[in-house]
């Protein structure tokens, strides 16, 4: 294809001629973060205009397909090994793609016609063996990780809606965490800008004053093309408490009598020091996080109902806890103490950028975002 706006050194955009949200104005490029009703409104009226007969006979065509045809049809999105590797439940890829992967889109106009109320579906309605969709890496986590999900979302509904009970207002929610890493919006309050101005502050979240020494020297360079390190304006993290008291995941540097160095802690936790030890301990104790450092140890979080009081004999933790230590697992990355961090990068001069969104490692895709900021892992630039 020819004539499409160029928008890096290997694609170009075939869409609108005038880049979005530019020099024109639509009802979509002006509107405020949607609410998660009305999401589900909107996804519902989508799902009622499909035919169910027509759903479930695709479902079927596409789960009796041979590998190698479901494999063509993956390729489009993903490479088809990756796509088993990250779909099966220890990571091999080994089996047949319907023994990782499987869809009843006749579910959706399932959901769509039952009566919600106020409420919106759940994540075992979406995910799960006899769901819309079962990806075997997933299977149980609509008992553990799904059920404390379902609790977010039917909080985060209720602060939507302004019946939140006042003492969960400041209760970190799972959701309204990717709310924002999607929003392109401040986390916390005024996030870097306050915390440049206090001294502990400045400690626990130094990628805000300190600057990445990458280069971009070895990059190809072509014409209009301009490589930049945009400037950092909020940052989420992650911390626990441990044996050694309350540690976080650091900066790759820090400043120290003016000057900028390297942090000996970088690439492991690190512990909190004088008076950000009780700051961190009661944040996490009484909700979860404390400003922008999430408790990936989910200390706070105790059994919802009688249930699972009775399954934690068995479990020794809450489920809820442990649908906690999963949905972070997910989030932050296992292991990798650095990647437990992301920064809210903002753009000088820009009014719209295109954004990769990797969905759970399974797709990636492209999509034109308005305005000048965007959340990315910390170590992307560097930093």
């Amino acid at each position: 294809m020819k004539g499409g706006i160029l928008i890096d050194r290997d694609n170009s955009w075939f869409g609108p001629r005038s880049i979005p949200f530019s020099n024109y104005k639509s009802e979509n490029s002006e509107q405020e973060d949607q609410k998660l009703s009305e999401i589900w409104k909107n996804l519902k009226k989508g799902f009622l205009s499909l035919n169910k007969s027509e759903l479930s006979e695709l479902s079927d065509w596409f789960q009796n397909l041979e590998d190698s045809e479901k494999c063509e049809i993956i390729d489009l999105l993903v490479e088809c090994e990756e796509f088993k590797r990250v779909t099966s439940l220890t990571g091999s890829g080994g089996g047949l793609i319907k023994d990782h992967f499987r869809i009843n889109l006749s579910k959706l106009n399932d959901l769509a016609y039952r009566n919600w109320e106020k409420k919106i579906p759940k994540f075992s309605d979406f995910f799960g063996r006899n769901s819309v969709l079962f990806i075997s890496k997933l299977n149980g986590f609509e008992s553990k990780f799904g059920k404390l999900l379902d609790i977010w979302i039917e909080k985060e509904v209720n602060r939507e809606l302004k019946n939140l009970d006042p003492r969960e207002i400041n209760k970190v929610n799972g959701i309204q965490i990717i709310k924002t890493l999607f929003s392109g919006k401040k986390y916390w309050g005024e996030g870097c800008e306050s915390y440049k101005n206090d001294e502990n502050e400045r400690q626990i979240f130094s990628e805000c004053i300190t600057q990445s020494k990458k280069t971009f020297r070895e990059y190809p360079s072509f014409e209009g093309e301009n490589y930049l390190t945009p400037e950092i304006i909020d940052v989420i993290k992650g911390g626990y408490i441990g044996e050694e008291g309350e540690v976080y995941s650091p900066s790759k540097y820090v400043i120290m009598l003016g000057e900028q160095y390297p942090e000996e802690f970088y690439g492991a936790w690190k512990r909190a020091e004088g008076d950000t030890k009780e700051i961190l301990y009661r944040g996490f104790e009484d909700n979860g996080s404390w400003k922008g450092v999430i408790d990936i140890g989910c200390s706070n979080v105790r059994s919802f109902d009688w249930f699972s009081s009775f399954l934690q004999i068995v479990t020794k933790h809450p489920i809820e806890k442990i649908g906690c230590w999963e949905f972070y697992n997910l989030l932050f990355t296992k292991d990798n103490v650095p990647e437990k961090r992301f920064c809210l990068f903002k753009l000088p001069e820009t009014k719209s950028f295109i954004k990769e969104i990797n969905f759970l490692d399974l797709i990636k895709f492209s999509t034109w975002k308005k305005g000048n900021s965007f959340w990315a892992r910390c170590s992307t630039y560097e930093i």
